[in-house]
C-alpha cells in the first residue's frame, strides 16, 4: 500500500456513496510505484466513520 499525502475532501457521502475532490495529477489506484494514491485515503477515512 502507498503512503498517502492528500488532504481528503469530501464533497458528499451517504450510506451508499461518496464523493471526494480529486486532485489534479493525483493517482486514484496505484501503479506499483511508491506515489501516494486516492484510494488509500477513502478507504482510510471509511474505516475511521
Amino acid at each position: 500500500m502507498s503512503k498517502s499525502s492528500f488532504a481528503l475532501q469530501v464533497i458528499f457521502e451517504d450510506n451508499h456513496y461518496i464523493a471526494v475532490n480529486k486532485p489534479s495529477g493525483a493517482l486514484v489506484h496505484g501503479d506499483g510505484s511508491d506515489a501516494p494514491v486516492l484510494s488509500d485515503d477513502v478507504k482510510a477515512y471509511i474505516v475511521e466513520i
